[in-house]
């Protein structure tokens, strides 16, 4: 009977044994699943986090670039733009004549467009506004006085 109950004794605590480490195993993959998602969340925040940071100087240092270009096209223009200017004010007839076409093309299109408008179309009102604004600006004044 003793080998009985110790039997007995021995399968009660291999028992208690296999159905004690279940347990455990099963509180161990749940802390772990836990930790993982913990771990995991606060990777995904860094790594969010490291990703914009990313971003925003990329973006700072394209627009730095793209701006230091159009900086040095803008003046590259400018230069050529200047150079060609010059040549054309060598000859003087030429230079005359494209300035005083580019003002009365000018003029003619302000003439047009005010032509198109209902209030200029009395010629009466058309000069009233005009002199109004010669003598908001002084126009008038400089030219009546000195």
């Amino acid at each position: 009977m003793a080998d009985l109950s110790k039997d007995r004794i021995e399968k009660l605590l291999e028992s208690f044994k296999e159905e004690l480490f279940a347990e455990l195993e099963e509180k161990i993959d749940v802390a772990q699943k836990e930790l993982a998602d913990q771990v995991s969340g606060e990777v995904v925040k860094k790594a969010s986090s490291d990703i914009e940071t990313y971003i925003e100087e990329q973006v700072e240092e394209e627009v730095t670039y793209q701006m230091e270009v159009q900086e040095r096209v803008h003046e590259k223009v400018q230069r050529k733009f200047k150079k060609f200017q010059e040549k054309l004010q060598q000859y003087h007839m030429v230079y005359a004549f494209l300035v005083a076409t580019g003002f009365m093309l000018f003029w003619y299109g302000v003439w047009q467009v005010l032509a198109q408008v209902e209030l200029f179309r009395d010629g009466l009102i058309a000069i009233g506004i005009g002199l109004v604004l010669l003598f908001i600006t002084g126009a008038v004044y400089k030219k009546l006085v000195g």
